[in-house]
C-alpha cells in the first residue's frame, strides 16, 4: 500500500496519558522516545502540554479558625497530598489567607 494511503493510528487520550508518562519516567528527551515509540515528536509534547493543564486543583477541606490565639508563635499549616508542607508562624489576616487558598487552588498558575 502506498504510504501516503496508510491510515495512521488513533490514539485515545489515556493512551496517550500512558506513553506521556512513560515518556516522564524514561529520562529520554521527546526526540528520543518519540522515535523509539513510533510517534510525533510534536504530538507527544502537545499531549504533554494538555495533560498537564488538566491537572486538577487540591481538594480543600473545611477549616475552623480560631477567634483569640494568646501566643503570637502558632499559627497553621497545609500539606499537599504529596507531603509538601507550608508552615505560618504569628497573626495572619484574612487576605493573607485568601492568598495563599487561591495559589493553592489555582495550581500555583498565575492568572
Amino acid at each position: 500500500m502506498n504510504r501516503k494511503m496508510e491510515r495512521r493510528r488513533r490514539w485515545s487520550a489515556s493512551e496517550w496519558a500512558e506513553h506521556v508518562a512513560s515518556w516522564r519516567a524514561s529520562g529520554c528527551d521527546a526526540e528520543r522516545y518519540a522515535a523509539r515509540c513510533g510517534l510525533g515528536v510534536q504530538r507527544l509534547e502537545w499531549w504533554a502540554r494538555k495533560l498537564s493543564e488538566e491537572v486538577r486543583a487540591p481538594a480543600l477541606v473545611p477549616v475552623q479558625f480560631e477567634t483569640e490565639v494568646e501566643n503570637e508563635e502558632i499559627g497553621w499549616e497545609v500539606m499537599t497530598g504529596s507531603g509538601d508542607v507550608l508552615r505560618v508562624r504569628g497573626r495572619l489576616t484574612e487576605a493573607m489567607v485568601e492568598t495563599v487558598l487561591a495559589a493553592l487552588v489555582s495550581g500555583g498558575r498565575r492568572r
